[in-house]
């Protein structure tokens, strides 16, 4: 089986990404600090803060090789990471440059979606900010210390460097996880006020919740259903990966409510246990299934070989959309070790539980 589970999304290609003209990269890589440069970084660093998406600059169209592209995608970052600190980020703010990785795909397929996740998701998710619940235990703030795939570090901006665009899409989703944590507490609590406080102590339980059945779920990782407050054990300790995956008998022996709800589908338009999981999450925690799911919330940013995509990672999920089996990425993330001591954390996280009301 070759054949897309999810349907094309209608692309808003201009509005997300970031044009980079020839004179300017070559100032980029003179290293002169001019007006020209630092007001460019300014602009495209407080796009990337503020954005309820997240942004591609655009190297491949200037058709430099890898090696230059590459080059100027980390010049890039690290004018942004200076910019960052120089905007008030917490001070421990590193940039961090991980290793390649290629596109798996599920045996019978050709193409591969990612779905909706935190990177780094064993300790880098939207949590309450100690300015707002001041009672808030930052022990919640990692889920696991063992079995997680990435860095320990916590990452607040997620990037990639598109080394190898494949042969299907080459396509990051983005979804306002505040905006969708916002709607979630509104749909099952009647509660209409808006109040970052109850939301965001809301989450918090439903992340202890979690928390504390660990010796049950097992799970390595926040569940997107836990976080919105599914307390059943299967919500909680199923990963959800590639939407083309379906359970395995160990998944249905180890959580035996899979059987039913992989049988269920609200929107009879999802073709595998993955899709089919998401689609009764939502619709028990939003009232909506999949398919409305993806059409209030997803945002589609394409991008080509050698282009340069960040984003925020704790205010955002992002995914991967029908990727080919060749498609190479390289991470580049702006992470930190201190986000459980320092007060510039709780600034920052604070901030960003209000960028959804900011930017309307």
């Amino acid at each position: 089986m070759s054949m897309a589970l999810l349907h094309y999304p209608k692309f808003v290609q201009d509005k997300y990404k970031i044009e980079i003209p020839e004179p300017l990269a070559a100032e980029l890589f003179s290293n002169k600090e001019s007006e020209k440069v630092h007001d460019w970084i300014k602009t495209v660093t407080l796009k990337i803060i503020q954005g309820k998406s997240g942004v591609v600059f655009s190297i491949g169209k200037l058709r430099y090789s890898l090696v230059k592209s590459r080059n100027l995608a980390h010049r890039i970052a690290e004018l942004i990471h200076e910019e960052m600190l120089n905007l008030g980020l917490p001070k421990s703010l590193e940039l961090e440059i991980d290793k390649s990785q290629d596109t798996i795909l599920q045996k019978g397929y050709s193409i591969r979606t990612l779905l909706l996740h935190h990177d780094g998701g064993h300790c880098s998710y939207l949590s309450p900010s100690k300015n707002d619940i001041k009672d808030w235990d930052l022990k919640y703030r990692t889920f696991s210390d063992e079995g997680f795939t990435t860095t320990h570090k916590h990452k607040l901006y997620q990037g990639i460097f598109v080394v190898e665009p494949g042969d299907g899409l080459s396509v990051t989703t983005y979804y306002d996880w505040v905006e969708i944590v916002k709607d979630s507490y509104q749909y099952q609590t009647g509660d209409l006020s808006g109040d970052i406080n109850k939301i965001s102590r809301w989450l918090g339980e439903n992340i202890k919740n979690s928390y504390n059945n660990i010796p049950y779920h097992r799970a390595q990782y926040l569940s997107i259903p836990a976080a919105l407050g599914c307390q059943e054990l299967a919500y909680q300790g199923a990963s959800i990966e590639r939407a083309e995956k379906n359970f395995t008998e160990d998944d249905f022996n180890t959580f035996p409510q899979l059987l039913e709800i992989a049988k269920d589908c609200k929107c009879n338009n999802c073709k595998s246990d993955m899709l089919r999981f998401l689609c009764n999450a939502f619709h028990k925690t939003l009232g909506l299934n999949w398919t409305e799911f993806r059409e209030k919330y997803e945002i589609s940013v394409p991008t080509e070989r050698y282009d340069f995509v960040i984003g925020d990672n704790i205010s955002m999920l992002h995914g991967g959309l029908l990727g080919g089996g060749k498609r190479v990425i390289e991470p580049i993330c702006f992470v930190t070790d201190n986000h459980l001591i320092d007060q510039d954390y709780e600034d920052w996280l604070a901030s960003i539980w209000r960028k959804s009301e900011d930017n309307k």
